[in-house]
């Protein structure tokens, strides 16, 4: 099974070159409530008029779904004495979804992958907690091309990329499915949800061990500094102590089981992370640095940057290309 899972934001739609325009009408807009209103507030520039209709926390809450898209806009209203509803859900609706698309030919690229046998899609996205409705109502991506249950929305899951974390939860999203799905058979899914359950383990354990090797050293450090009690043959001593407990998890990637069928190991797989093989999954993102995290992972990826010098058609043509090259 290979599995290709994009983003939502700058991948599947993109902001074209008339989102400027949309920016400029809605400053525009503002402007003339705000004067309408008697405030002599105003908002300089189409590039600020995003930022001053929002939450000034809108970065650290909506995103890990602490309140919603509308409660934070809704702030950003308030803060500003906006108070028409009509006005604000225009202003809303311009900022979501003007000069914003999923182009034709990425629903047709979509359908040739659906197509695919032995193909999974699914989409990773730090997004609010809306996505989900805008996905299956607005767009008609879902369950059209991606399975509900192969949706992960950092709103949904408190965290957000390029968090190694949110990879992990993919992953281990797509291995619970495919179990589901019974592509393994029953003898697969329990064989799938031990190698799942040791490889998170070794992970965690090899990362907790390295975290409470830095604190000991740390603290210790500090205590030599203060009182000079603690001698370095003590604080080597602490150090090869937490090796030898770190050494004794596994990595990430390696299944270790005292007891077990030697089929049972095998069907694990050395480099399995919830029973998912990570380099069977493409990532497709428009950031560097989560696509960075998600190769440290094992996964594929693809950064995708849309570039408005060309065609719609070309630069999904050129995403397709990459995509079909890992497929085979």
């Amino acid at each position: 099974m290979k599995y290709v899972i994009f983003d939502f934001g700058g991948v599947l739609r993109i902001k074209t070159p008339e989102y400027v325009e949309v920016l400029k009408n809605v400053e525009e807009t503002v402007n003339e409530e705000l004067v309408r209103i008697g405030s002599e507030e105003r908002v300089k520039g189409w590039s600020k008029v995003v930022k001053f209709v929002r939450s000034k926390d809108w970065k650290s809450t909506v995103g890990y779904g602490k309140i919603s898209r509308s409660e934070a806009y809704n702030i950003g209203f308030d803060r500003h004495g906006l108070n028409d509803p009509e006005f604000r859900q225009r202003v809303i609706d311009q900022i979501d979804f003007g000069g914003k698309s999923v182009f034709q030919e990425m629903y047709s690229l979509l359908k040739v992958l659906k197509k695919k046998p032995g193909v999974t899609l699914g989409i990773l996205s730090n997004h609010s907690l809306c996505l989900r409705d805008w996905l299956e109502n607005r767009y008609d991506l879902v369950p059209k091309y991606f399975a509900h249950e192969n949706v992960i929305i950092s709103a949904e899951i408190g965290m957000k990329k390029p968090d190694k974390r949110v990879y992990l939860k993919l992953l281990e999203t797509l291995g619970a499915n495919a179990n589901t799905n019974g592509t393994n058979g029953k003898n697969g899914k329990s064989k799938n949800r031990r190698a799942a359950k040791l490889s998170m383990i070794g992970y965690q354990m090899k990362h907790q061990a390295s975290e409470v090797m830095k604190r000991a050293r740390m603290a210790a450090q500090m205590s030599l500094k203060r009182m000079d009690s603690l001698s370095t043959k003590r604080m080597d001593s602490i150090e090869a102590r937490l090796k030898a407990e770190s050494s004794e998890s596994c990595d990430y990637g390696t299944v270790v089981e005292e007891d077990g069928d030697e089929d049972e190991d095998e069907d694990a797989g050395e480099n399995r992370i919830y029973g998912i093989d990570p380099s069977d999954v493409l990532f497709i993102d428009n950031r560097e640095d989560n696509c960075e995290s998600a190769q440290e992972l094992g996964l594929a990826t693809v950064l995708f940057q849309y570039d408005s010098s060309k065609s719609d058609a070309d630069n999904v043509n050129e995403l397709k290309e990459r995509i079909l090259d890992f497929l085979g």
